[in-house]
């Protein structure tokens, strides 16, 4: 089971201010970020088209090693409005992480309230 407080843990502490990332976010939409390690490409998400949502894929390995070393497993996927996470999605030790639209609907419309 995820940790909820963890993960609003690492949201919080951990904001969009990766250099490598933060050029894809625009300011006051949303944007779906999908991390992964090149050694796990195999275990990619299948992330579906949103609405409205930009979508953008990034290696751990280019990433800030202050961004690195707290994602515990990947893929992760994280929603931002604007700079801001809103939504994290991590894998658990299996590597491997599914996400449907309707959780990603869900987690806008929470947001956007």
């Amino acid at each position: 089971m995820i940790n909820k407080l963890a993960i609003f843990a690492f949201i919080m502490l951990f904001p969009l201010n990766v250099s490598n990332i933060e050029s894809y976010v625009e300011k006051e939409k949303f944007t779906l970020i999908h991390i992964n390690a090149k050694w796990n490409k195999k275990n990619d998400v299948k992330v579906p088209q949103i609405p409205n949502c930009n979508i953008q894929y990034a290696f751990l390995e280019d990433q800030k090693e202050s961004f690195r070393k707290n994602v515990n497993y990947v893929p992760v996927v994280v929603l931002y409005k604007g700079n801001h996470a809103v939504r994290q999605w991590s894998a658990d030790i299996s590597f491997k992480l599914e996400i449907n639209k309707k959780e990603i609907l869900d987690a806008i419309k929470r947001a956007s309230q």
